[in-house]
């Protein structure tokens, strides 16, 4: 299960991602996540990947969470934020997907509020 808010007063742009993923869920969050990028301007929002509940999903998934992320990196937000799971196996697959010049712009935070 997954959750797409935009919060307009704080400029941020919030994926909340629970649980594990099989591939149609994934081909859903991305057909739910292009309409809603295009009714902000990005390059005024700081994305926030809040992963703290997410769990390892089937091997499978790896390169669809790949092309997720490519979404997320391609975008121009302002800054990119995560807060990282915690499981140890999922924090290794979210690695994984993501390229690693990729994930080195992405900023650990513990919590939405350290963000601006």
């Amino acid at each position: 299960m997954y959750n797409i808010e935009i919060n307009k007063s704080r400029k941020l742009f919030i994926i909340k991602g629970l649980g594990s993923y099989n591939e149609s869920e994934l081909h859903e969050f991305i057909d739910e996540f292009k309409p809603k990028i295009s009714v902000v301007n990005t390059k005024d929002y700081n994305l926030v990947l809040d992963t703290t509940e997410l769990k390892t999903s089937h091997q499978n998934s790896t390169s669809i969470m790949g092309e997720i992320m490519n979404l997320y990196f391609d975008t121009p937000f302002t800054g990119r934020f995560y807060l990282r799971p915690e499981s140890p196996t999922a924090r290794i697959q979210m690695r994984r997907a993501t390229d690693s010049s990729s994930f080195k712009t992405l900023t650990e935070v513990t919590s939405i509020n350290e963000i601006f």
